[in-house]
């Protein structure tokens, strides 16, 4: 009766010792996975870091040298364009217009600065977005514009009376099965899990949408598929990485 009684004591034994066996493989397997996600952590970050340093660089520079404008053709804008603070963003699109220069669809990799947009006589969205920029937050700076006058969806004109614009900004996305686009964005906080605003094409001069945030996830413009991927501002630029927001 004992021998039997033991034999099924040991058997539980053996039983328990296989299965903290089982746990013990288990655990040295999650482990392993746990320290491979680590590296592959440790190298993101590095790789970010190095990204981080090389765009901050790079963006620094290239906003230092080429953020202002000729006087002369500011002060030509000014004359023409504004008109009780409000600035007339159609009227600036004409003007470049007038000056032959033409919009090209495909997104290249590098910015124009204004003189080579001017000389080339053409640029895509993101260069045109970036030489408004500029032309508005110089005279924004200056104290000769408080708000802006763009169409709406509707193709009426539309002033932002209720919002004291302080800062211009360039807004790029990216469309499903469609390439970059950019935009001038009037926005009142600069960081992508707060952003709101409005999204309007320099080249048209019409509202392309509103900004929003849903719960924190990946800003969008309203009633699109459009995700905003990076915001260009006169000293900062936010961008997407590999589903991190970084900012220089």
């Amino acid at each position: 009766m004992y021998k039997e009684s033991y034999s099924k004591e040991i058997s539980k034994l053996k039983n328990s010792k296989t299965a903290l066996e089982q746990k013990i493989g288990d655990l040295i397997n999650e482990k392993k996975e746990i320290e491979n996600k680590l590296k592959i952590c440790e190298k993101e970050k590095k790789e970010l870091i190095q990204i981080e340093k090389s765009k901050n660089s790079d963006f620094k520079n290239f906003i230092f040298t080429n953020y202002f404008i000729e006087e002369k053709f500011l002060n030509k804008i000014k004359a023409n364009c504004v008109l009780d603070y409000t600035i007339d963003i159609c009227c600036i699109s004409n003007m470049l217009k007038h000056q032959g220069i033409k919009l090209k669809n495909q997104i290249d990799e590098k910015i124009k600065i204004p003189e080579e947009l001017t000389k080339s006589k053409i640029g895509d969205l993101e260069d045109w977005s970036f030489y408004l920029m500029i032309i508005l937050n110089n005279l924004a700076e200056k104290g000769y514009i408080k708000y802006i006058r763009f169409k709406n969806n509707k193709n009426d004109e539309y002033v932002t009376k209720d919002l004291i614009l302080t800062e211009f900004s360039v807004i790029c996305t990216n469309q499903k099965n469609k390439t970059e686009e950019c935009y001038i964005g009037l926005i009142d906080i600069p960081y992508p899990e707060k952003i709101q605003g409005l999204v309007i094409n320099p080249f048209t001069c019409r509202l392309e949408g509103d900004i929003i945030n849903k719960n924190s996830k990946p800003v969008i413009l309203a009633d699109s598929d459009k995700e905003i991927m990076l915001i260009l501002t006169k000293d900062s630029i936010w961008y997407k990485y590999k589903g991190f927001w970084l900012k220089n």
